[in-house]
């Protein structure tokens, strides 16, 4: 039955929140013991109408939760924290004694009011009303008031199936698969509907299996009028039995009476089943009829009539296409390895095709390949431990397949499957072990019936999006990188997200983020990014049809460069035909506004690419749109990094919501606006670096504007960060700041007191830590500075060619409510090393002169010497100094080829208490002796013998610089005058007497 749950008490203004009768129910949400798995929380408060769920059970458990409620804090000093969960160490102490799981700002976007700013959401595994009390008796004065949020009433879909119940026992038992991939909160959603049909093309089905009886839409194959038996399924090994019952086994809802002990994720789903193992035609005339005449929504294969090549004739092609624009999307399994074990080889093509395929490239079997289309989705498997690696309690180990073409994993080792019924034998023994991506594709096919349940608009490549989109983690995933896909199925979330993504109105769709599909109350987490739409690229060539790589434009006189725009229709009604897709350029930065700065006022900052109609787009379909676009010349230096903007206009039906001076609440809260600020710096030998401008060294890197964009003035924070920390640039290389006078003049402040950052040089910093923040930066209104953020990789620390990201991130101060930014993607390539060689260190004599020089090397580079202070003295191989002190020279050189530098150290010893000069020598019986001295109180000469038998000591006087000695009475020899300071010998002469 349905149930529809009502949002009851619902507050309309924060004051009110905190004051309604403790017994009110404001908010009714679905949860699973005390976590809760229905819609996130931070739409609670927008949801102000209510919230309907269907189908839900009539009998079942009910669950009251209390592991939430919100807070509203008095000022800043209870904010979230980037090293805690809040910016008071005191409260972070009492939260993590607590367990609070999470403490979330609820609404991170009102535009006035600074009360919603400061609520926040507390998430603990407690007693929280425990917690509360203590709050209020710790820290009195810190919150405004406080409230629950309380769920009762909600039942977790339970079915009556035997198996699910022995499941429900021991989770990690009989079908563990189910609890993996989230079926019972799948279910929560819906249970499928029958009219949605998933056409399987395997060996013969027992349709006297309880579990599959009264499953299939027709119970023969219409090609073979052949019934189906549970003799011809037993002679067949049970392969399609078993298939058909990880679709849509017989699934039965809590208190109803269960015809079998199987529960399937495809639930209330039909089938349709046809005999596959024919040749390669009649395969592909079976999947051809089952899609256009059937009407099938899904279609699967785990055994049949494939071949290992391509059809050179390319009518397989071009069924396989209509197929997929027919709406129905195909899911294939990967294949088990070749010979037993899994070499990491795809399957049979490079093996049987290598004059079509070169090993390791492409593993789907034809005619049903992504090859052919990539809509086509492939599935490999994982186990209870959610890995791809399959270890046997026995010790031995494999992988089922694994290669480019996965688009994701689902549970495939160690499961249990509907068997054969052998006609007439113990119907409750009908159900064995299966292992195979033979059985992880058709998991993956039922719970594709759910999502076209609650959205029938979905086309196969939509659904391939959200599957891909929607998945967990696998452990072992490093050790298959690109080879495993996004990761394995989640079947709650994909069909959630499918629901969320239904919409009976024109809703026209760029996407911002992978995982945007299209909820325009909340898209994804607030503090993403978005400006990383994948739906925009750029070409330098135009094959953006079908290559989607983004590339960073370069200019040339004589030809434009590519952009390309991915427009999707997710509702289920088509476009008017009015709608146009218009494309817009600007000077990158870390926050902008609309239209200031895209609309052309000031056309060397940013204008309009060129607008597109997009005639009349189908309820799923998509179109991809190409523009033409004459980037300018000069930009600043050549290195201006550019942000591109695509718009939706015209639509009556689907009009814009424009949010003032915020167009990042622009993209964020419109599916019909998309932004892309990405970067990409190549860095490799040939690609040279701006160089010496001005006496500033550029390296490779881009110009982006930092500030503010709204018409008073405004403090912010400003986030310099590897997205990666595990493998961070800034242990690789040099990641240097390079300001113009104006933005000096606002940021230097700023620097002067971070210890994140080193001022290395006026208007150029260095970053210290792979996360750095400048914080409270005020910057008036409607001022945007220029910054040139650039890469030097030091090659004592690269030994390989390797890919970084990396962020400047733009904030409301003392927030993580983030307003734009600008995305670095650079693209290190392996070259060889050379290394910094200043020369050995080496001691003068005060006021005297040495020769600094660089050893050469073999490639253009720039030589530059730096005092010990860090000051740039000089640009050239060779440097004349002449220290008054001991100092310190720091040699820099850099690579012309590619920015590339490394750096080397020479030790200057400066000697200011010496000898100059002993006269005549050699000598008789009277010598004069000049002599250096500063800043000590004393100082004498020793004169000694070499056996050290006779000495003779002389004091100085330290204000002159030169004594006499006469009437030496020294035997005649070799002598060592020795200058001793403060009873230290600080230098020696020899000395002949004759």
């Amino acid at each position: 039955m349905k149930k529809n749950l009502i949002l009851a008490g619902v507050a309309l203004s924060v004051d009110k929140v905190f004051r309604q009768k403790q017994n009110s129910k404001p908010i009714l949400f679905k949860f699973n013991s005390k976590k809760i798995i229905g819609f996130n929380t931070l739409r609670n408060l927008i949801l102000m109408l209510f919230i309907s769920f269907s189908p839900l059970i009539s009998k079942a458990q009910w669950i009251t939760v209390d592991s939430l409620f919100w807070v509203l804090a008095v000022d800043s000093s209870a904010e979230m924290g980037r090293e805690g969960f809040t910016k008071n160490e005191n409260l972070n102490n009492l939260l993590n004694q607590y367990n609070v799981i999470s403490y979330e700002q609820v609404l991170p976007w009102p535009e006035t009011s600074d009360k919603l700013k400061r609520l926040f959401q507390i998430e603990c595994d407690c007693n929280i009303d425990t917690l509360m009390s203590e709050l209020r008796i710790q820290f009195p004065t810190l919150f405004d008031g406080m409230k629950r949020l309380d769920y009762e009433n909600i039942a977790l879909y339970e079915p009556a199936d035997y198996m699910w119940y022995l499941t429900s026992q021991e989770p990690d038992g009989w079908l563990w698969f189910l609890k993996k991939i989230q079926a019972d909160l799948a279910w929560d959603i819906t249970t499928g509907d029958p009219n949605v049909v998933t056409h399987v093309m395997d060996t013969y089905f027992d349709l006297s299996h309880p579990d599959l009886a009264s499953k299939f839409v027709l119970d023969y194959d219409p090609y073979d009028n052949q019934v189906y038996t549970c003799a011809y399924a037993a002679s067949f090994n049970g392969h399609g039995t078993a298939v058909a019952g990880f679709i849509a086994g017989e699934t039965t809802e809590t208190g109803g009476t269960p015809a079998g002990q199987l529960a399937s994720i495809g639930f209330n789903t039909k089938m349709i089943g046809y005999k596959a193992w024919v040749n390669r035609g009649q395969y592909m005339q079976r999947a051809y009829y089952a899609s256009i005449v059937m009407g099938a929504k899904i279609l699967t294969s785990s055994a049949g009539g494939w071949g290992n090549c391509p059809d050179s004739s390319g009518l397989e092609q071009i069924m396989v296409k209509e197929i997929l624009d027919n709406g129905t999307t195909i899911i294939m399994p990967a294949g088990n390895g070749w010979g037993g074990t899994h070499n990491g080889s795809s399957s049979f093509t490079d093996t049987f095709c290598p004059d079509f395929f070169p090993p390791n490239t492409l593993g789907a079997f034809f005619p049903l390949s992504p090859y052919y289309d990539e809509r086509i989705i492939v599935i490999s498997s994982t186990g209870k431990d959610d890995k791809h690696l399959y270890q046997h309690p026995q010790g031995y180990e494999w992988t089922h397949s694994h290669f480019s073409d996965v688009d994701l994993c689902a549970p495939g080792y160690e499961m249990i499957g509907a068997t054969p019924t052998n006609c007439g034998a113990n119907p409750w023994a009908y159900h064995g072990p299966a292992t195979g991506t033979s059985f992880a594709a058709p998991i993956v096919a039922g719970t594709t019936a759910l999502m076209y349940s609650v959205n029938p608009c979905l086309s196969p490549s939509w659904v391939q999006d959200i599957l891909k989109n929607t998945t967990d983690s696998i452990v072992d995933a490093n050790d298959y990188k690109g080879l495993v896909g996004t990761g394995r199925l989640n079947a709650y979330q994909a069909v959630k997200t499918a629901q969320g993504a239904h919409s009976t109105t024109l809703d026209l769709f760029i996407k911002d983020r992978l995982e945007d599909f299209g909820d325009e109350v909340y898209p994804y987490h607030w503090q993403a990014d978005r400006d990383e739409s994948p739906d925009i690229w750029v070409r330098n060539q135009p094959d953006g049809l079908t290559n989607h790589t983004n590339q960073e434009p370069e200019y040339s006189s004589s030809s434009p460069v590519y952009v390309y725009v991915r427009v999707r229709n997710k509702s289920c009604v088509s476009s008017t035909g009015n709608e146009k897709l218009r494309l817009y350029w600007s000077k990158a930065s870390s926050w902008s506004s609309w239209p200031q700065n895209w609309d052309g006022t000031d056309p060397a900052i940013g204008n309009l690419i060129g607008t597109a109609s997009l005639d009349s787009l189908l309820p799923g379909n998509e179109v991809i749109i190409e523009f033409e676009w004459n980037i300018l010349n000069p930009y600043i230096y050549q290195n201006w990094a550019t942000c591109l903007l695509a718009r939706i206009e015209d639509s009556n039906v689907d009009p814009i919501t424009v949010y003032p001076g915020r167009a990042d609440n622009d993209v964020y809260f419109n599916n019909n606006i998309a932004l892309r600020n990405t970067t990409i710096v190549d860095v490799a030998p040939g690609i040279a670096p701006p160089g010496i401008i001005n006496g500033v060294f550029f390296p490779n890197g881009k110009y982006m504007f930092l500030g503010n964009v709204q018409n008073q003035a405004q403090t912010f924070d400003i986030e310099f960060s590897d997205r990666d920390r595990n493998n961070p640039i800034t242990n690789k290389a040099e990641v240097k700041l390079i300001f113009e006078n104006d933005g000096w003049e606002i940021l230097q402040p700023y620097f002067l007191n971070s210890t994140d950052f080193k001022i290395v040089a006026e208007r150029e910093v260095v970053l210290m830590k792979d996360r750095c923040r400048l914080e409270n930066v005020e910057f008036p209104a409607n001022v945007r500075v220029p910054v040139y953020v650039g890469f030097s990789f030091l090659t004592r620390e690269i030994d390989s060619s390797d890919h970084f990201k990396f962020d400047v991130r733009q904030y409301f101060a003392n927030s993580d409510s983030i307003i734009g930014g600008e995305h670095f993607s650079i693209n290190h390539y392996l070259r060889l090393p050379f290394y910094a060689n200043a020369g050995n260190n080496r001691q003068i004599r005060n006021g005297e002169n040495t020769m600094l020089s660089a050893l050469e090397i073999p490639e253009n580079a720039l030589y530059m010497w730096y005092d010990s202070e860090g000051n740039l003295i000089y640009t050239g191989k060779d440097l004349t100094v002449s220290p008054e002190v001991t100092e310190k020279y720091k040699l820099e050189v850099i690579s012309l080829e590619d920015g590339a530098k490394d750096y080397d150290e020479v030790e200057i010893l400066v000697k200011n208490n010496f000898i100059t000069s002993i006269s005549p020598n050699p000598a008789t019986s009277q010598v004069s002796v000049s002599y250096k001295t500063k800043d000590v109180e004393s100082a004498y000469l020793m004169i000694y013998n070499q056996t050290a038998t006779q000495s003779i000591q002389y004091i100085l006087n330290t204000d002159n610089e030169s004594i006499s000695l006469e009437n030496l009475s020294l035997n005649p020899g070799s002598y060592t005058v020795v200058l001793i300071c403060d009873g230290v010998a600080t230098d020696a002469e020899s000395l002949i007497i004759y």
